[in-house]
């Protein structure tokens, strides 16, 4: 289920919900979503990646949340995407996409920066993406993180 909820930052943020998790995704600098586990009760917060442009890093937190028309992957996998502009500057955009097994806690999860408009002239220079970061309650499991090619 995708329900719209009232963001913090005067934007419409959006909800997944099944039985085994809950995401949030929201607009403004504290956290690109949030997720938290039906089993466990555990919330997780994602902060916005940190992308190197040419001129300068840039947070790609949202000013604003667009969903995308879910798609059926297989019989128990939905994938849910959502875009919206860049919080600050450049004509960028950044989609989200979740993909969610209806059994699990378990969600597969990648990012994409897309230019908004032929005209875009952002660039990316030299250092490091910041992927994500992740507020954690106590930690007593490992996690995998597997970046790269997610999906086929």
């Amino acid at each position: 289920m995708v329900e719209p909820v009232l963001g913090q930052q005067r934007c419409a943020s959006a909800r997944i919900r099944n039985g085994a998790i809950s995401i949030e995704v929201h607009c403004g600098q504290e956290a690109l979503w949030k997720f938290q586990s039906s089993r466990t009760g555990q919330t997780f917060r994602f902060a916005p990646p940190l992308l190197p442009l040419a001129d300068r890093r840039v947070s790609a937190a949202l000013h604003e949340v667009q969903m995308i028309p879910l798609r059926r992957i297989s019989q128990h996998i939905t994938e849910y995407s959502f875009h919206g502009k860049l919080l600050r500057g450049h004509d960028l955009a950044l989609r989200v996409t979740f993909q969610i097994n209806d059994a699990t806690d378990i969600v597969r999860f990648r990012y994409a920066i897309q230019p908004i408009g032929a005209q875009s002239s952002a660039e990316f220079g030299p250092g490091q993406v910041e992927y994500f970061r992740v507020t954690t309650p106590l930690l007593h499991e490992g996690m995998e993180v597997q970046l790269g090619s997610l999906w086929d």
